[in-house]
């Protein structure tokens, strides 16, 4: 059990960055076009800090994990092709 706890623990800082990245992600000004891709992307972090934290209370269900995870990778694929018809690449 201590292992588990120390374990959740030490993902605080990773969930910290996670949580200042958006914050940074928030502040940037982005094109008109690129605004979908980037309210995509915004999603997306908010999914993942989500994970993190339920699993760190330990309220992370497996169902939920697996459900999450699919709607993570659609927001990473909408993001990608969103930002893909604006910039070309």
């Amino acid at each position: 059990e201590f292992r588990r706890v120390l374990f959740r623990s030490a993902l605080a800082p990773q969930v910290a960055n996670l949580q200042e990245m958006k914050r940074d992600l928030k502040a940037i000004e982005v094109s008109e076009c690129l605004t979908p891709a980037k309210n995509e992307l915004n999603e997306y972090m908010e999914m993942e800090i989500d994970i993190y934290l339920k699993f760190m209370a330990d309220e992370l269900s497996d169902s939920y994990a697996a459900s999450q995870k699919k709607k993570m990778l659609e927001k990473v694929t909408n993001y990608r092709t969103l930002k893909s018809k604006c910039t070309g690449e």
